[in-house]
């Protein structure tokens, strides 16, 4: 087993999640199954059928793109944070369970890879409908002459 270490990063800005939001999600998803390291983690960890019955006792919260699909399909994720959490566990279970350089912990590394990316473009066009939804409000000298 290893732990993974991450880098701090502040903190993201949570949005609650939009029918438009839940569409993109299940792009993103669909985008990262397409990916040829993400096999192993489009199912929920059979731990039984593998042999490792520690899995349990290790991963306290078990997480696979399944999963997440699902939940995106349900509307269980009522805010973007507790989406890419969850997609985020995937990975960080992998790399805790599993030996550096195994192929399943480098497949890891390539899926968090891709979702971080992902998860950027996300916040950027996140920031840039607010930004333009708000260049769209009336300017204080425009208020100032028409009111």
């Amino acid at each position: 087993m290893s732990k993974r270490t991450k880098s701090s990063s502040q903190p993201l800005p949570d949005y609650a999640v939009t029918e438009e939001m839940q569409q993109r999600f299940t792009t993103y998803i669909s985008t990262l199954r397409k990916n040829p390291h993400s096999k192993i983690f489009h199912q929920p960890v059979d731990y039984i059928a593998l042999g490792i019955l520690d899995y349990p006792k290790i991963i306290k919260t078990p997480m696979d793109m399944g999963t997440v699909a699902l939940n995106v399909k349900k509307g269980v994720y009522k805010t973007s944070s507790a989406f890419w959490r969850d997609l985020d566990l995937i990975w960080s279970n992998c790399q805790t369970y599993n030996q550096p350089g195994s192929a399943v912990h480098d497949d890891s590394i390539v899926m968090e890879t891709a979702a971080a990316k992902l998860k950027d473009q996300f916040f950027a066009e996140q920031a840039a409908n607010a930004h333009t939804t708000y260049s769209h409000a009336p300017s204080e000298h425009a208020y100032a002459h028409t009111h």
